[in-house]
């Protein structure tokens, strides 16, 4: 059964609510639908390419269920943004430890605040929105189009964004989009239930959220979601 985009982020929203509250199950289900995420942000601290078989793979997993435990929302920051530098944090502490060169552990408690996330934050937005628009650029699509190409009512956008969610979910069609540098009109209308010619108006903007949801883009992503 397909899950609505509705539903995905009631979804979300309700696992990270319980994981904070100690649910085990809770915590599960966010460390598998975020272990991309995790796997991301270790390759970019170490400044490679990683396996499950590395170690360091195991030491952001459980940054990032450390982060599920003392994360406490705020109006300034996201919960990701937060994941990601606890990862960091203790990867540090791992690559000093490796090294015999520790010294004192990093106490999260003691140096992690606001500043720090937002700071973090605002660096991977920036590098995110950066790939992306390197990404759009291959389809002829400048990001400021993709603004000017929104649907303006709730009801049309949210569609939109199904639409796009579903091209984004079949490789088939997405290969063909990646091809040809358009998509096959007929085929996501049969699949999405828009209108042909809703399909051609937002065009760029369902090409453009299509690439958020295939791709590493999880601070736009999340940005969609809430």
């Amino acid at each position: 059964m397909r899950i609505s985009m509705e539903e995905d982020k009631a979804s979300v929203s309700d696992l990270l609510k319980r994981a904070m509250d100690g649910d085990l199950e809770a915590r599960g289900a966010l460390l598998a639908k975020y272990k991309p995420f995790v796997l991301s942000a270790v390759s970019k601290v170490l400044g490679r390419f990683i396996t499950d078989c590395d170690d360091e793979v195991s030491i952001g997993l459980q940054a990032f269920d450390e982060a599920l435990l003392k994360f406490r929302p705020s109006k300034s920051t996201s919960f990701l943004a937060f994941a990601g530098l606890v990862i960091r944090r203790r990867l540090v502490d791992f690559i000093r430890q490796q090294k015999q060169k520790r010294g004192n552990e990093i106490s999260l408690d003691e140096t992690l605040n606001i500043e720090d996330v937002d700071q973090f934050e605002a660096v991977e937005r920036r590098d995110e929105i950066e790939r992306f628009k390197a990404e759009l650029a291959g389809f002829g699509i400048r990001l400021e189009e993709v603004a000017e190409n929104c649907p303006r009512r709730l009801d049309a956008r949210e569609r939109a964004q199904q639409a796009a969610r579903l091209l984004a979910e079949d490789d088939s069609i997405w290969a063909y989009v990646q091809r040809r540098g358009h998509i096959p009109i007929s085929r996501l209308e049969g699949a999405s239930g828009l209108h042909r010619k809703t399909v051609e108006r937002h065009r760029v903007y369902i090409i453009a959220i299509a690439l958020i949801y295939r791709g590493p883009y999880f601070y736009l992503r999340d940005y969609l979601e809430h």
